[in-house]
């Protein structure tokens, strides 16, 4: 029953991370109809990014006087670049063939895949990146099962972004503006939304 128990705890965690994954997904082909192969690329690049400011926080000695300052302004940092990122793919990849073939498009997110992924390996190399393992140590422990800081962030980060996300798309303007680009971009614009503005 512990091992079970463990194993729905790590199951959970991995979860966690593909739903935060999936809600990128889902919210590019929702309003745009298309597959965004590149999207991993984005998280790959926010997970590198993540590191390498965290290690420059720690090299500075911040770590260990205020961890979560350092935390929450890396994943500030980490997210404004993350947007920026992709606002650029698909300012140069993207938007120029929108009115073209569903297959062109199709190509050019596969060729930003490709771009990015192969960017990321000339800059970080093929290895995997630790995190600070101070940030993240520590956990709780009942019996043999265990939960670790880390699977309680990724887990509370993941319920609280669902929520917010769910307010965005369905209590607010800017939702209802993406779901009417996504039902349909003609009629959409003929009630002053701004289908570019809203991708």
């Amino acid at each position: 029953m512990e091992y079970f128990l463990q194993q729905l705890i790590n199951g959970l965690t991995l979860g966690g991370l593909y739903a935060l994954i999936a809600l990128g997904y889902t919210m590019v082909y929702g309003v745009i109809q298309l597959i965004n192969f590149a999207h991993g690329e984005f998280f790959a690049a926010g997970g590198y990014v993540g590191v390498i400011l965290l290690n420059y926080f720690a090299g500075l000695g911040f770590m260990h006087t205020h961890p979560w300052l350092c935390l929450i302004g890396s994943f500030a940092l980490t997210m404004a670049y993350c947007a920026c990122l992709a606002m650029g793919v698909e300012r140069i990849a993207y938007k120029p063939l929108r009115r073209q073939s569903r297959l062109a498009a199709l190509l050019s997110a596969l060729g930003m895949s490709i771009f990015l992924s192969n960017g990321l390996m000339l800059t970080q190399g093929v290895f995997d990146a630790p995190y600070p393992g101070e940030l993240f140590s520590g956990g709780w422990e009942f019996g043999s099962v265990s939960i670790s800081v880390l699977q309680l962030m990724i887990v509370g980060m993941t319920i609280f972004l669902l929520v917010i996300l769910n307010i965005l798309v369905f209590k607010t303007r800017v939702g209802m503006a993406m779901r009417a680009t996504a039902q349909d971009k003609i009629m959409s614009s003929l009630v002053a939304i701004s289908s570019n503005r809203i991708i």
